[in-house]
């Protein structure tokens, strides 16, 4: 979402927002395929032997705490204004870094090879972007834009027949 809107010009803090109520659907569903599949083939997910503890609860949320921690301070500080969304994921970084870390999961050579990693990720993606970039304006500059258009606009299309149209063309140009 970040480099999303960082190409659009769109406000980050709201694509975050607008992902919430999407995430939490697809949460559920997960939840119901999961609870579904557990039901069929019991094999994948043991039920609990007992009853739990305040103790083993208390350990639990201990447990998830310090990533609880990790996303109110990244996202946090992005949606109260204190930080822009650059430096937001920099603290998330940070975060991160520091909780493995203090999880003993994060060693010299892992933080090597995520930074490797990310710079393979990020150089892929910023060439998919560029390529799209220089895509977009050879074929605004061939004029290949209005001709389609003005094709499609001399077919008296009616609507249906109209998405049927952008199916096929889209279809085509993904091939």
């Amino acid at each position: 979402m970040i480099v999303y809107g960082s190409f659009t010009e769109t406000s980050v803090p709201k694509l975050f927002m607008a992902g919430v109520v999407p995430g939490l659907i697809m949460t559920g569903f997960f939840m119901i395929y999961i609870g579904i599949h557990a039901a069929i083939r019991p094999s994948v997910a043991p039920r609990e032997a007992g009853t739990n503890s305040l103790a083993e609860l208390i350990k639990a949320l201990a447990d998830v705490l310090p990533f609880v921690f990790l996303m109110v301070g990244t996202l946090g500080g992005i949606y109260f204004g204190f930080v822009t969304t650059t430096e937001g994921a920099t603290i998330g970084c940070l975060l991160a870094i520091i909780l493995g870390v203090a999880y003993g999961e994060l060693t010299w050579r892992g933080l090597v090879n995520a930074m490797h990693s990310t710079i393979l990720f990020s150089g892929n993606i910023l060439f998919i972007i560029l390529v799209a970039y220089i895509f977009s304006y050879a074929i605004s500059f061939a004029g290949i834009g209005e001709k389609v258009t003005a094709f499609i606009v001399g077919l008296n299309l009616s609507q249906l027949e109209f998405f049927i149209a952008l199916l096929i063309l889209y279809t085509i140009l993904d091939a």
